[in-house]
């Protein structure tokens, strides 16, 4: 039998353990060094919620891209000449409930005009659902099913594990990003169309920018409320107040104000593959950074399990009724 000894080292940041046996054939003799590597226990929950989310991630990332192709190779169907798509593009414009959906239309009578009108009003919601509903079940949910307790029980805080699950949410968002960027640049190639890999790759910011805004409102829910379920009734509440500024502006011309303080219409100002306006990135930049500094934030003043807005086991009886025998009856 082997009389081993194990001592731990550190080589590249990583945690080695380096493990030496004594052999049968003397005192002096030893057995191969036996190096056993570990990955970072800093990031395990980072890797555990971006393998979550990637999945996901990766097929709306195909959606948004496909969704391009289509808007584009529609464009292009609708007929031969620019003079030909005039009457169809003059019937899309005047639609009152496409406004509402799609945006206010801007030069929608070229091909990145008309991309950039179809593809960010409706990728820029469908992503901040997506966002919103991903980032409180990988916070608020996966806390509630007691799957958080074993990172928080070793030698981590509440709000370095909650920095960790922003982390593997951009992960995904990444992942996301690129491949809708990579989509964009491909039907860009055709000679018919000539998207750039610049404004492919603002165009790709601007439709999954709806996502990266909601992450970090459902992060932020997932933190106030006390179930999942409620963290995502309260995004979506925001979601909802965001959307309905955005469709009053591009309805009412004289309320059009109005765009510049929904995060959604942030992204529909960018209009990258028309006019870019990269500068509106940056509203949408501070939103998301105060947002998931809010998240960490908040996430430091409570206990797992607990939230902002504590729960209750009941609700207070309502004895309105009850005063006289008539009210009773």
């Amino acid at each position: 039998m082997n009389d081993g000894t194990l001592r731990p080292a550190r080589t590249n940041g990583a945690h080695v353990d380096v493990q030496t046996a004594s052999g049968p054939q003397g005192e002096g003799s030893t057995q191969p060094t036996v190096l056993h590597s570990y990955r970072r226990p800093q990031w395990v929950l980072a890797r555990f919620v971006a393998r979550r989310t990637a999945r996901s991630a990766i097929l709306w990332g195909a959606v948004f891209g496909l969704y391009v192709y289509a808007s584009t190779v529609g464009f292009i169907d609708l007929a031969p000449t620019p003079a030909g798509r005039q009457p169809f593009l003059a019937a899309l414009a005047g639609n009152t409930g496409l406004k509402a959906m799609f945006g206010v239309p801007y030069r929608i009578d070229t091909v990145g005009g008309f991309v950039t009108w179809r593809a960010t009003g409706v990728m820029s919601l469908v992503g901040a659902l997506w966002g919103l509903l991903v980032a409180t079940r990988v916070t608020r949910g996966e806390e509630a099913a007691g799957r958080w307790e074993p990172f928080l029980a070793g030698r981590t805080t509440h709000r370095r594990a909650t920095a960790q699950a922003l982390t593997g949410l951009a992960c995904a968002l990444l992942l996301m990003l690129a491949i809708a960027t990579a989509a964009t640049a491909a039907v860009g190639t055709r000679s018919d169309v000539g998207f750039g890999l610049g404004p492919s790759f603002l165009f790709a910011l601007a439709i999954t920018a709806g996502a990266a805004e909601f992450i970090v409102v459902g992060t932020l829910t997932a933190q106030i409320m006390p179930i999942r379920a409620r963290a995502a009734s309260l995004a979506a509440g925001v979601f909802g107040v965001a959307f309905l500024l955005r469709a009053i502006a591009d309805i009412a011309p004289h309320a059009h104000w109005l765009v510049y303080l929904s995060p959604l219409g942030w992204v529909e100002q960018v209009r990258a593959l028309s006019d870019p306006q990269p500068i509106w990135l940056l509203p949408i930049g501070v939103f998301v950074a105060a947002g998931a500094a809010g998240t960490i934030w908040l996430a430091g003043r409570r206990d797992l399990g607990a939230s902002t807005w504590a729960d209750k086991d009941a609700k207070e009886p309502h004895t309105g009724l009850l005063g006289s025998q008539p009210l009773l009856a």
